[in-house]
C-alpha cells in the first residue's frame, strides 16, 4: 500500500539507508555482528534457526561474501546481510544483544 511505502521511505531516511522493498513485510537488514557471535561458525550461531532470518551475505574489510556456507567463521567487526521480517529482526536483537 502507499502508506506502507511511505513509512518505509521515512524509516530508511531516518536510518540513513537505501530504501529496498522486496515485498510487504520482507526486508534486507545489514547488522554489525554482535560480539557474542564472534568466533562461531554461521551454523553454530543459530541465527536462522533461532530467528528465522536468512543470512545471505557477510561483509568484512570492504568485501561481501554472498551465500556464505554454514562453516563460515564469523569475525568481529563483520556485518551480516539478512533477509526477513521486522519481527524476525526484533527476535535477532533480543536473542543476540
Amino acid at each position: 500500500s502507499y502508506s506502507s511505502l511511505g513509512v518505509e521511505d521515512i524509516f530508511s531516511q531516518l536510518h540513513s539507508r537505501e530504501l529496498l522493498i522486496l515485498g510487504e513485510g520482507f526486508e534486507l537488514f545489514v547488522v554489525l555482528l554482535p560480539s557474542s557471535l564472534a568466533g562461531h561458525t554461521l551454523a553454530e550461531s543459530g541465527v536462522s534457526s533461532r530467528t528465522g532470518l536468512s543470512v545471505i551475505g557477510i561483509q568484512q574489510d570492504g568485501r561481501i561474501v554472498t551465500n556464505p556456507p554454514s562453516s563460515t567463521r564469523l569475525q568481529e567487526g563483520c556485518e551480516l546481510l539478512m533477509l526477513g521480517s521486522t519481527r524476525q529482526r526484533q527476535a535477532f536483537t533480543e536473542t543476540f544483544r
